[in-house]
């Protein structure tokens, strides 16, 4: 019996220190979810503040974006308005003063041209003969016609890439390729087209 009552006694200390065991591992457990918890606290509350801050500035720039659209509207329609006032100012027409609009505007005087004056046409018709000749009548000497000479023109340098006018000249002149040479008669119409085409044809004068 006494040897049982020994082992009882011995055995009676392994019971406390395992309760105690469990009180630490208590300790312990709570601390860690305290820890958790404090954790995500912190981590909900950095969240928090990153958004309040990120819609501070989304909501800064917008209202910056309208201030300056609403700037850039007035600016427009006070433009608008001057250009407005000018247009009306320059369209509203001169004031004219009572007198000159009551005075009557001058005759012009009518001049009268004696008969004297008037000069006689040359007569182009035949010279009637005098009564009582017989002879008939002589016809009027007819003018003479001005001897015009002769113009030789010869294409040097080609019409490609030249303005549109100029190549028209060539072709109406009758120069369809180089080295080609038209005769025309020496009249102002001619000399005319030459000198649009001048730096791209020879000029020769033929007498005649």
């Amino acid at each position: 019996m006494a040897e049982s009552k020994k082992t009882t006694a011995k055995k009676t200390p392994a019971k406390k220190t395992s309760g105690r065991k469990t009180a630490a591992g208590e300790a312990t457990a709570k601390k860690t979810t305290a820890k958790k918890s404090t954790g995500k606290k912190t981590a909900a509350k950095k969240t928090a503040a990153k958004k309040s801050t990120a819609k501070k500035a989304a909501a800064k720039k917008t209202a910056a974006k309208k201030s300056t659209a609403k700037k850039a509207a007035a600016k427009k329609t006070a433009a608008r308005q001057t250009a407005a006032t000018k247009a009306v100012a320059t369209k509203e027409p001169p004031r004219t003063d009572a007198r000159e609009v009551a005075a009557p505007p001058p005759v012009p005087e009518q001049r009268t041209v004696e008969p004297e004056t008037v000069a006689k046409a040359p007569a182009r018709m035949e010279t009637a003969p005098e009564p009582g000749t017989g002879a008939k009548p002589e016809p009027a000497a007819p003018k003479e016609k001005k001897k015009t000479g002769r113009v030789k023109v010869t294409q040097i340098r080609s019409g490609i890439g030249r303005p549109e006018n100029q190549k028209r000249t060539l072709t109406a002149l009758g120069l369809r390729r180089i080295r080609h040479s038209v005769e025309h008669a020496d009249t102002p119409v001619i000399r005319g087209m030459i000198r649009t085409v001048i730096h791209l044809v020879e000029i020769e004068e033929i007498p005649g």
